[in-house]
């Protein structure tokens, strides 16, 4: 019985990960991509659109018979929370099953700035100024998925330690919220909800090892192997960003010297402008502009931190052999030129780059840690036979 209810749970999954992959996806399609009878995928069909997580889509062209339906996840049913806490601002919003933004607000608040508890006080009145916004019920919610730019404990949802904010090492942040607003809550790094996202949104699917790479006011890097995510013994896994690349640079709050993230963060290029010019540019994307403008400074910064970028990656390639590397970065974003000669160096590097090439694209999604937090849920909720979500579609399914 146990084994019978398992198939079950596997055979819902499947189609429900088809559905969400590919929206519009129409019946004979989930038959021939899921490996299921006709029967099996109506059936699976019925209860999933009986519970509210998948809706009708149109029909599909017609291939000289009925025309086939189409089948998407059901953006009305239900929502989930998503929490971005960022080094410099905090971003919540909420997003539908098919992670649409249903609404967000970004506040410009240092982490460092409060304690936990004064904190998650903002957290929960800013989600529950958004529920009332959006007229939700309780029993519509999910969960809440946050991501956090340190490292975490992500089973016990629990902040192991951030240098610049000595208050919440150790903190249940997790628990915490989830006893103040009475719902589900989940919290991982944030590099490891952006891989868990990428796994989610099927950019892993036939890969045996994927990363991705965040450059922001940070530095990190999330790996998925073999479908897992990939945390070492104490979820510190993927720390790149304090990687050495210079034995005589600038100490860092970790303890290190000279670590990569000092001269190729979004904060360490800012840094190293004002600090050589005596400007006070507030965001990368001044320093962006100043290349643009032929900036002899703001250009060497730059190519420098290219060149520590891809001695990096090529001994990630070399310890990791990844099949792809995404990687989000505003400033490789908006200096594509710069993007392009980086991979040019880094696959002339040696022969281990050379003879692998592995893929590497920047990511372009808006709102990304958004919809990796909601993701962080939506694995939890959808794809796990233990979910009471899932428990209710297979007990009325049996």
């Amino acid at each position: 019985m146990a084994n019978a209810t398992h198939i079950k749970l596997q055979n819902i999954r499947s189609v429900l990960q088809a559905i969400q992959r590919t929206p519009g996806i129409s019946r004979p399609e989930l038959c021939r991509d899921c490996g299921l009878t006709p029967s099996t995928v109506q059936s699976i069909i019925q209860q999933l659109k009986g519970h509210g997580l998948i809706e009708l889509m149109g029909l599909a062209q017609s291939t000289g018979g009925r025309k086939a339906q189409r089948y998407r996840l059901d953006g009305k049913q239900y929502a989930v929370i998503s929490v971005n806490i960022r080094i410099d601002h905090l971003e919540i919003g909420i997003l539908s099953l098919a992670l649409e933004k249903l609404s967000s607000q970004s506040l410009a608040v240092e982490i460092g700035s409060l304690g936990p508890e004064e904190y998650l006080s903002l957290v929960a009145g800013e989600i529950r100024r958004q529920i009332a916004g959006l007229e939700l019920y309780p029993q519509q919610i999910l969960g809440i998925g946050i991501s956090f730019p340190g490292p975490t404990d992500y089973a016990a949802g629990t902040i192991f330690r951030l240098p610049r904010a000595p208050l919440w090492e150790g903190y249940p942040l997790a628990q915490r919220l989830e006893r103040e607003m009475e719902l589900p809550v989940w919290m991982d790094k944030d590099v490891y909800c952006g891989i868990g996202h990428l796994q989610y949104a099927g950019y892993c699917a036939g890969r045996k090892c994927v990363a991705y790479l965040s450059i922001c006011e940070g530095i990190g890097v999330g790996l998925n192997i073999g479908g897992q995510i990939f945390r070492g013994s104490h979820g510190l896994a993927g720390e790149i960003g304090h990687v050495t690349v210079r034995r005589d640079g600038l100490p860092c709050h970790c303890g290190n010297t000279g670590c990569l993230e000092l001269y190729c963060s979004d904060v360490g290029i800012l840094k190293q402008y004002n600090t050589i010019t005596g400007a006070s540019l507030r965001s990368v994307e001044d320093s962006v502009r100043l290349v643009q403008q032929d900036d002899e400074t703001a250009k060497r910064i730059f190519s420098q931190a290219v060149t520590y970028l891809v001695e990096t990656i090529s001994a990630f390639i070399m310890n990791y052999d990844p099949d792809e590397i995404w990687i989000k970065c505003d400033w490789l974003q908006q200096l594509r030129p710069l993007f392009s000669r980086m991979l040019d160096v880094l696959y002339s590097k040696n022969v281990f780059t050379r003879k692998h090439v592995v893929d590497i694209r920047l990511l372009e999604a808006e709102h990304f840690y958004l919809r990796a937090g909601a993701s962080l849920v939506l694995n939890a909720q959808l794809f796990d036979e233990n979910s009471p979500l899932m428990e209710m579609v297979l007990s009325k399914g049996q």
